[in-house]
């Protein structure tokens, strides 16, 4: 029979009988052929011969021989390209100087992410699923981050999300010794501005 599935964990399972058109015997051997790939397998119980099929997203055509027989069959076999949903975090409001660090995670097993920060794209390569980008040196102003995940094998679907956050200026703060000055006297104020960070 012809089969559609989903990218991933793919098998195919077909029956054959013998001249009398009883159930194939356990253990004869019968080939499966997809593509250039042959794959040549052991019937099991009530003549059913399973294999695992590892094969990008795409339409393919099964060509089923029974070597006991001599039948042969095509079958269609189209495995589809999974869905993905992309998350997006790290994007929050800090001071100027303070790293971001934005974490991507997808549903896929392989594959990248491109990074667009203000209109600057960075592609990471997928890693357990998830992808890191870390942003330093950064100056006053409002940032716009989308994280697009991609998989140049077609497997998975491409999915994308989208967040922003703020840099601010840095905070100063001024410092003053304890100066006490009598009529006619002399003292030395010092002064120190420091940022918030220091």
């Amino acid at each position: 029979e012809d089969l559609t599935a989903d990218y991933g964990d793919v098998t195919y399972s077909a029956k054959f009988f013998d001249s009398q058109r009883n159930p194939l015997a356990k253990g004869e051997y019968v080939s499966f052929a997809i593509d250039n790939d042959a794959y040549r397998t052991q019937v099991g119980e009530n003549g059913v011969a399973t294999i695992d099929i590892n094969k990008n997203a795409g339409n393919y055509t099964i060509i089923i021989t029974n070597t006991v027989t001599g039948e042969r069959k095509e079958n269609k076999l189209k495995i589809n390209p999974v869905a993905t949903v992309t998350t997006l975090t790290g994007a929050q409001n800090v001071t100027a100087g303070t790293q971001v660090t934005l974490i991507a995670e997808v549903n896929a097993t392989e594959g990248s992410v491109i990074f667009n920060v203000n209109g600057q794209d960075t592609t990471v390569n997928l890693t357990d699923g998830k992808a890191t980008m870390n942003l330093t040196d950064l100056t006053k102003g409002n940032y716009t981050v989308t994280a697009t995940y991609n998989d140049p094998n077609g497997n998975y679907i491409t999915s994308s999300a989208s967040a922003s956050f703020e840099v601010t200026k840095t905070a100063t703060i001024l410092t003053a010794n304890d100066l006490t000055l009598y009529l006619g006297g002399e003292g030395i104020l010092t002064i120190t501005l420091t940022d918030s960070s220091s």
